[in-house]
């Protein structure tokens, strides 16, 4: 799922999560595909993000990722937890950029 302005939004694409109004009322349902009549609509109702399927790209690279990371955690003092929050936030890096 990928959170978008809805400047970005572009016929074809499905709806990952319903567009609701500021009370909660549906205004679109998950799983609608977008046309340009929505996307108008939505801009008219002053939308200004949407939820769509797919995944996001990752604003920066997997090894500059790992380095920022092993650059905060060389500061913390490396008991039994920290080696566990470590291995954990590593694996969920692995995982993003699968």
């Amino acid at each position: 799922m990928r959170k978008i302005p809805i400047d970005s939004a572009e016929s074809g694409m499905v709806l990952a999560r319903d567009v609701t109004n500021p009370s909660g009322a549906v205004l679109f349902p998950q799983g609608a595909e977008l046309d340009e009549r929505m996307i108008s609509r939505l801009k008219g109702l002053q939308v200004d993000f949407i939820f769509v399927e797919g995944h996001s790209e990752p604003r920066i690279s997997k090894e500059l990722y790992l380095k920022k990371v092993e650059q905060a955690l060389s500061k913390a003092e490396m008991n039994t937890v920290m080696q566990t929050i470590r291995d954990t936030l590593l694996k969920h890096i692995e995982a993003i950029y699968e």
